[in-house]
Formats: C-alpha cells, sequence, structure tokens
C-alpha cells in the first residue's frame, strides 16, 4: 500500500506542518498554476524573497510574459509552488509533477503539488496563480506517495 505523506509549507521550508482539514469548505471558481519561465525564475524568487505570495494582483501583461502563456484570464499573482526534490529552488518541475488549486471560504488558496517521489527534501519554484475571485493568502501543500 502506498502512504501518503501531505504537508503544509512554512516560511522556513517549502513543505511542511500538518495536513489540510478535511472539513473545509472549497469556493468554485477557475483557479490555475502556471510555472514562471525557466529564464526568469531565479530573479523573481528573489523579488518574492521570504514570501510565497504577493497580494497585490499582476497586470494580465506580465502575467503573459512570465509564463509565456497567450491567455490568462482572472487575476494574476506571483507566489511560490513547494514540491519534493531534492532539485535546488528555481528548477522547474518536469510533467510528473501534478498541481491543483483549491480556495477556502476565507479566500485563502491551497497550492497542491503531488509526485511520486520517495525525496525527503523539499525544492520550489516561482508561478503565476491566477483566480477568479481575489485571494487573501496562499498555503503551499504537497503531497508524495512513499
Amino acid at each position: 500500500m502506498i502512504a501518503l505523506v501531505m504537508m503544509m509549507a512554512t516560511a522556513a521550508s517549502a513543505c511542511m506542518a500538518p495536513a489540510v482539514p478535511s472539513q473545509t469548505k472549497w469556493l468554485t471558481g477557475d483557479f490555475s498554476v502556471t510555472p514562471v519561465v525557466q529564464q526568469l525564475q531565479r530573479r523573481i524568487l528573489q523579488r518574492l524573497g521570504s514570501r510565497s505570495f504577493k497580494p497585490v494582483p499582476l497586470p494580465l501583461s506580465l502575467a503573459k510574459t512570465l509564463t509565456g502563456e497567450k491567455i490568462i484570464r482572472g487575476r494574476a499573482y506571483l507566489v511560490k509552488v513547494g514540491w519534493y526534490s531534492p532539485a535546488p529552488a528555481g528548477t522547474l518541475p518536469g510533467a510528473n509533477v501534478k498541481t491543483s488549486v483549491n480556495v477556502d471560504a476565507s479566500r485563502t488558496a491551497y497550492i497542491t503539488s503531488f509526485l511520486l517521489t520517495h525525496a525527503k527534501q523539499s525544492s520550489e519554484f516561482a508561478a503565476v496563480l491566477t483566480s477568479s475571485i481575489p485571494l487573501r493568502h496562499v498555503v503551499r501543500v504537497c503531497e508524495a506517495a512513499e
């Protein structure tokens, strides 16, 4: 049987803390996470510093430039996404890392990354979070099958 490890991020690490409460009621809306292009990863991570979320929405033209996407709808925010990997910060995960976003009633976005891995180290990458509603906070949640 596969054991599932689920942790939330804190300022000290990309993936730590207890699991998301199971009674959480999620809002409906359009939410997505798109990594910032590799060439800008280091610069955006430095700009975010110790914060995992910049609560001021980005202009959509800037979000398109950062991600290389042609169409971005809703509000766009700079975020750090945590994932289990020994890779250095700013390394983009491959297609095998799945991300999802859920938003609770307090407008906190839970960005979840999932990877089948035995890695105990965590890493992070810069991304643009798009949301159809204004957000107040972001929690980074990492899941891995051991």
